[in-house]
């Protein structure tokens, strides 16, 4: 039990900090600076990049794909449950949980089911492979983030020997035959694939509730 809360708040406390929309000091990059940059500043981090042997055209769309995706789900848990998206509805109950529940400023039982974290953390994952593919040199977000699924997936099974038989959240063929396709947009919208048919994706039609 140890175990599970305190992974469980970490998580939490993790997706809190990604999609933060609180308007701080404006040196501050959080999720909401980023969705709200001009497009001088989305176009000075695309020739940042490019100096790292990026495409331009490649780091354009890669900026504009993560400053679409953050506008959408980094909002306020209020506003949140006026939105469509369940990704954003998702991410927002899981803000809640770490504002409250794991800050111990809340009695109130907050109800997510593994599909919201899963999605959540999933969703927060890949982005963060995109974004790690073009601040590092050689790239490879595709392989570092192969390298964390299968790390997470192996500690797991060396503490709790039954969750072999629990499938990785990824698998190698998908991310690398994703995370370009995310925000180049050549198979559907990136943001709208990420917000309604990721879990689907991944298998997670069926996750039970925790």
């Amino acid at each position: 039990m140890t175990l599970h809360y305190s992974g469980l708040w970490t998580a939490a406390l993790c997706i809190r900090s990604i999609f933060d929309h609180e308007a701080d000091s404006p040196r501050k990059l959080n999720a909401k600076s980023v969705a709200g940059s001009t497009p001088r500043v989305r176009e000075q981090i695309a020739d940042y990049w490019t100096t790292k042997n990026t495409a331009k055209v490649d780091a354009r769309l890669a900026v504009a794909f993560i400053a679409r995706f953050l506008a959408r789900t980094a909002v306020p848990v209020n506003q949140a449950c006026k939105s469509d998206c369940i990704l954003t509805r998702r991410i927002a109950l899981i803000k809640a949980f770490a504002d409250r529940g794991v800050a111990h400023l809340s009695l109130h039982h907050f109800e997510f089911t593994a599909r919201d974290l899963a999605h959540s953390v999933a969703a927060a994952a890949l982005v963060g492979a995109i974004i790690r593919h073009f601040d590092e040199p050689t790239g490879a977000g595709a392989t570092y983030l192969t390298s964390i699924d299968k790390a997470a997936h192996a500690a797991a099974v060396r503490i709790f020997p039954e969750f072999q038989r629990v499938p990785r959240l990824f698998t190698d063929d998908f991310i690398h035959g994703t995370l370009r396709n995310l925000y180049s947009g050549r198979l559907m919208d990136g943001v709208e694939y990420l917000s309604e048919s990721l879990l689907s994706a991944l298998g997670w039609d069926d996750a039970g509730a925790v």
